[in-house]
């Protein structure tokens, strides 16, 4: 496997595909999310709570 940084956007955020990739990840972990409280809502995890986290 290649790694490869990311240089961050100017505006601090994450770029959309890897917020996108973020998102995927994290509503496929439902269960854990749901036992550990990260988000309010483990059905509905959206890339505009994904980027607000701090669970990661």
């Amino acid at each position: 496997m290649i790694v490869e940084p990311l240089a961050a956007p100017a505006d601090g955020g994450l770029p959309e595909p890897l917020l996108a990739e973020l998102t995927a990840l994290y509503a496929a972990n439902r269960d854990f999310f749901a036992l550990s409280g990260d988000f309010p809502d483990p059905d509905d995890i959206r890339p505009t709570r994904t980027h607000g986290s701090d669970c990661c």
